[in-house]
């Protein structure tokens, strides 16, 4: 079986309104381009008030999550893919988040992560889905 492309790993397939936040340097075009229909936006408003079925945010650290993640709920379908990316740890990037930790404002929102991907060789990226208890 052939490896996943990065829009298999991040189920953009089944999408068709997408949010990409902070996105660094040449992100945009590994997922471009996208299927026909499909519609993806960099910044966060509602167009027509429908919300996006996929957002994905790229955080640098704790800072970060705790800025952008109570924006995610109010852009995202109540069925969307919710994808945090953060950056791999290395000696020219610093962090303070990884897979375990940095999560705690969306964790105490009620939020779980549900899985984990590779990016590339600088980025992994944290799926994330609401409980339904919340």
């Amino acid at each position: 079986m052939p490896d996943q492309t990065l829009l298999d790993k991040l189920m953009i397939s089944k999408s068709t309104r997408l949010l990409v936040i902070s996105a660094p340097h040449g992100y945009i075009d590994k997922i471009t381009p996208l299927e026909e229909g499909v519609i993806l936006s960099t910044v966060g408003e509602l167009a027509a008030g429908k919300p996006y079925d996929f957002v994905q945010i790229f955080v640098r650290n704790r800072l970060d999550v705790m800025e952008l993640a109570p924006a995610a709920p109010a852009v995202l379908s109540d069925d969307g893919a919710l994808w945090f990316s953060y950056p791999r740890r290395s000696p020219n990037l610093e962090t303070d988040i990884d897979s375990n930790r940095g999560w705690e404002t969306l964790l105490n929102a009620g939020w779980t992560a549900v899985s984990e991907i590779s990016i590339d060789e600088t980025w992994s990226a944290i799926r994330f889905v609401l409980n339904p208890d919340t």
